[in-house]
């Protein structure tokens, strides 16, 4: 099996155990967005589990599978997505025009915002508990 495949499936197998149900399960209520999975909010917010898709879009889906509908698209290469406290923000990681960013996309007003770039190597964005602030790991770029 492929780094990449199984990658995949580890994906998948979180998903399916945030929801509670089977692998073969949230398959099929994943449907194709299944196999496009590249990202995973570790927390789910409000019985909502959001994801990112090699397309670039994002999405958020019913913690029981049910109305996975698209948050934002064309961001490039979206990735470790973690939730606000409140549930109301999406902090993203992706590749920008400047290095890879950390960006917000807030689910009340529909507004993406960049809060920092130029790294070559951005993970783990980490919400403070009072939301105020977001923590990662990252690497300046050269």
């Amino acid at each position: 099996m492929s780094v990449f495949f199984e990658r995949r499936w580890r994906r998948l197998r979180h998903i399916a155990a945030l929801m509670g149900i089977s692998l073969g399960m949230a398959w099929a209520q994943l449907g194709s967005d299944a196999a496009g999975l590249d990202g995973l909010a570790e927390a789910a917010s409000a019985g909502s589990i959001a994801y990112a898709r090699d397309d670039g879009s994002l999405y958020m889906v019913n913690a029981d599978g049910s109305r996975p509908s698209q948050l934002w698209h064309g961001l490039q290469d979206p990735h470790a997505l973690a939730w606000s406290p409140d549930g109301e923000r999406l902090a993203v990681a992706a590749d920008g025009n400047e290095g890879r960013c950390l960006y917000v996309l807030s689910l009340v007003d529909e507004q993406l915002a960049t809060l920092a770039c130029g790294y070559s190597g951005l993970w783990e964005p980490r919400w403070s508990p009072d939301g105020q602030h977001v923590a990662f790991y990252g690497r300046q770029a050269p």
